[in-house]
């Protein structure tokens, strides 16, 4: 089955109770991500369900995974950008 854009959504889950989060996805990119950190500590990091014909995964993973960061200002963008330079010049 083929879904629209506005279908494909991603659903990050948790409480204040529990030490893990949940989130499921249709985002091909997060999809992979998860993927690549599942493999990498499979301990910490649960597949838990694959469903859609395969178009959307559900991953259980620690709340400290989640983050919300601010928006960056051109200012912190060309400070990034500089450090990068001169830690390729190094």
């Amino acid at each position: 089955m083929k879904y629209r854009r506005q279908e494909r959504e991603t659903v990050i889950l948790y409480n204040e109770a529990e030490e893990n989060a949940t989130v499921c996805t249709f985002n091909r990119k997060l999809k992979k991500k998860l993927e690549k950190m599942a493999a990498r500590y499979p301990d910490r990091i649960l597949l838990k369900e694959i469903s859609a014909g395969g178009n959307c995964v559900t991953y259980i993973l620690p709340k400290s995974c989640v983050t919300i960061y601010p928006p960056h200002t051109d200012e912190w963008k060309d400070t990034m950008r500089k450090r990068a330079t001169s830690a390729e010049e190094e």
